[in-house]
């Protein structure tokens, strides 16, 4: 079997997740992100009370466009849209010229659905969180579709209401894929983009043999009331999920940022992205396809394990 016949696919049951158990060190497979499950699209999170999606229904998906990104009126129906291939949108790139999604702006349309616990009895607190690991994977489906698209792309991450209803500052854990080059030059080559609100964003500008990010964020508490990121990394992939190069690794480092609160609603988000637009995008175009995936690891014990004496240095002993 290939490995690129091994590629992500949806959540199957675990053993490893009896109901009520999920922070027993229970980890998912991958999971695919689809912003319109069941084909309904997002609901704008302007008909909630405050614009919060804290407001909001688990289940659904709520969107925010500060700056008119969105070509709802253009494309009613299909403004984004998924199927076997990925999720896109059809964005105005003359409005998306430059607003990024990262650890000190989020101007772009954005989306988010609440993040539910994975055995099935609620929404995801960051109190949840704490010991867990999230993983996202970005995979871009095809080449730069059109020359305006350079520099543009789309992210997967998770973050808390913030991400909707703030414009100023980084309140996410997010991965995204970028073109980097355009339709008539370099059309292969994408770069790999991502930040959390406590670290430096880290851009890799990589090689045209890249077609997939992958990103992991690290949960800890910080102190009674607040929870940070205390590691996260990024690599640049094959198509066959193999490095790039060995400098195409990253380690996001840690600053002075603003940790989440221990009761903080968690979500899952999307959002298209411009990065230093040099394209002159000037009119609605697609994004591109690009499939999303994530997948969590809980560990119980987090650095309180039981040393063990009579060990025979594996697991089950």
């Amino acid at each position: 079997m290939s490995r690129r016949s091994r590629s992500p696919g949806p959540i199957r049951d675990s053993d490893a997740s009896p109901k009520g158990t999920f922070r027993n060190s229970f980890k998912s497979n991958w999971i695919s992100v689809n912003p319109c499950p069941g084909g309904v699209l997002p609901t704008d999170v302007a008909t909630l009370g405050s614009s919060d999606p804290d407001n909001g229904t688990p289940g659904v998906w709520y969107h925010a466009d500060p700056n008119s990104v969105f070509d709802i009126s253009g494309h009613a129906s299909d403004w984004v849209a998924r199927d076997a291939n990925g999720v896109e949108f059809y964005c105005d790139l003359a409005a998306m010229k430059d607003q990024e999604i990262d650890n000190v702006e989020q101007t772009s349309g954005k989306l988010a659905t609440a993040l539910t616990k994975p055995d099935g009895t609620g929404i995801l607190e960051f109190s949840d969180l704490v010991g867990c690991t999230i993983e996202f994977l970005v995979e871009a489906h095809e080449n730069c579709p059109n020359n305006e698209n350079h520099d543009t792309g789309i992210l997967v991450g998770l973050s808390s209401e913030k991400f909707l209803t703030v414009t100023g500052d980084g309140h996410g854990y997010c991965l995204g894929l970028f073109y980097q080059g355009t339709a008539d030059a370099n059309p292969l080559k994408m770069g790999v983009h991502a930040y959390n609100p406590h670290g430096l964003t880290t851009t890799l500008n990589t090689v045209s043999d890249c077609k997939v990010g992958w990103a992991q964020f690290h949960f800890v508490q910080k102190s009674a009331t607040e929870v940070v990121c205390a590691t996260s990394v990024a690599l640049s992939l094959k198509d066959d999920y193999t490095m790039t190069h060995h400098n195409n690794q990253t380690y996001m480092q840690q600053k002075a940022g603003d940790p989440m609160a221990m009761d903080d609603k968690a979500y899952l988000v999307i959002a298209p992205f411009a990065r230093d637009n040099s394209g002159g995008g000037s009119a609605v175009r697609r994004t591109g396809k690009f499939k999303l995936w994530y997948r969590l690891l809980f560990s119980e014990d987090e650095f309180e394990p039981t040393y063990d004496p009579n060990s025979n240095n594996r697991q089950g002993s």
